[in-house]
């Protein structure tokens, strides 16, 4: 749906989206920029992000510990790991937006 669609059918987005569920993709001159999901969805997905990234930094924690990592190195290594990839995230996202 274009953002000048979603924005003048906003009440009919949201009802479609409450009572059916459905998941409503807005685009911005064809390239797609937001999505409007029912809130149990967004909920879940938090949850799931929250548990992985609960996971990542104890395992970083147990890999730290096991191979006698100083605190301050291991959390400098998990923040170069993590720049990363974001880096590679916004780069993949730059060549879709470019049509790459």
């Amino acid at each position: 749906m274009s953002a000048f669609d979603a924005r003048r059918k906003f009440g009919k987005v949201l009802d479609s989206v409450a009572a059916n569920g459905n998941n409503v993709i807005v685009e911005r001159h064809g390239v797609p920029v937001a999505v409007v999901i029912p809130i149990a969805d967004y909920r879940k997905s938090e949850r799931l992000r929250e548990q992985a990234r609960a996971r990542f930094f104890e395992r970083a924690q147990q890999i730290a510990e096991r191979v006698n990592l100083d605190p301050e190195e291991a959390e400098a290594l998990v923040a170069e790991a993590v720049a990363e990839v974001r880096a590679a995230r916004r780069a993949r996202a730059n060549q879709a937006g470019n049509g790459a």
